[in-house]
């Protein structure tokens, strides 16, 4: 806790404070509120809140910074909307009973619905899906042609479909046979953009011609430079194959000179003995000669 710094908690905001942060909000309302969120909105939306903040300020004994400005005035937003969605749940609720919400006058509340978008608070009310709505007294056209009091009309079951028909568009024929019909009668002509495409040959020609070329100059920029990949790999294989062998052969080399150290220590170890023998020997038989 010690190497945390610990944040100064500001005094509480007065009821003459929260006016006059409504009042200034109140002014720059149609930024503040704007729900468009990208960068420029971002920007005017910052230096609206330093306007706010100076112009508080300058009225308020007490400084306050943008950050708790923002923050009073979200949470003064949400207890907006809970004392509305609580009014509402009462009037809607059954048993009776005196009101549990609040029936007097609160101006920040009045003030707050007067800033925001009241349908933010209260919702959209659907005009068709509700019962309090009277059909009868609106008359709304359920059909054209026909309004909500009167009959719909039902249409009655379609027997045949034949080819032949009057200038009118209507059926003539009313029998049920339908031996003479085929599946490709029944068929809906097959619309432009999903007929096949008659392709001219000469177009279709350039089309591969070109295609050719793009490959065969694909190849010819492409080769020289798969050869000179291949080169330089083939070049670093043979060098660490080199590298290897040169490496084996040191080790061979380095492992031979060691053991003739070796073998060499034990030599003259053996030979400084014998000639200190032999010499010895000289000594002594020259010294009988005398």
């Amino acid at each position: 806790m010690s190497d945390k710094i610990r944040k100064i908690r500001g005094t509480n905001f007065t009821k003459e404070e929260e006016l006059l942060l409504l009042e200034e909000v109140d002014k720059e309302k149609l930024i503040v509120e704007c729900k468009i969120t990208n960068k420029t909105s971002s920007i005017e939306k910052e230096q609206a809140w330093t306007r706010i903040a100076c112009r508080f300020n300058s009225r308020n004994l007490e400084c306050r910074s943008i950050d708790q400005l923002k923050s009073k005035y979200d949470n003064l937003k949400s207890k907006a909307r809970k004392v509305v969605a609580n009014k509402r749940a009462f009037l809607k609720g059954t048993g009776g009973g005196p009101c549990t919400c609040g029936d007097g006058f609160d101006p920040i509340i009045e003030s707050i619905l007067k800033i925001i978008n009241i349908k933010t608070v209260v919702g959209h009310t659907s005009k068709f899906d509700s019962a309090d709505y009277d059909w009868k007294e609106h008359d709304i056209p359920l059909l054209p042609g026909h309004s909500s009091t009167s009959p719909i009309p039902v249409r009655e079951p379609l027997l045949c479909i034949t080819g032949s028909s009057s200038g009118t568009g209507k059926n003539e024929s009313t029998s049920n046979d339908w031996s003479h019909y085929v599946p490709k009668k029944l068929k809906e002509p097959i619309s432009k953009k999903l007929r096949p495409s008659v392709t001219n040959p000469v177009t279709t020609a350039k089309a591969e011609y070109y295609n050719l070329k793009t490959k065969y100059l694909k190849l010819v920029i492409e080769e020289p430079l798969r050869k000179e990949e291949t080169e330089k790999k083939e070049e670093q294989r043979r060098q660490e194959e080199h590298t290897k062998k040169k490496n084996k052969i040191f080790k061979a080399s380095y492992r031979r000179a060691s053991k003739e150290r070796r073998d060499g220590e034990k030599g003259r170890t053996t030979t400084s003995g014998r000639t200190h023998k032999k010499n010895v020997i000289i000594r002594f038989a020259n010294s009988r000669n005398e």
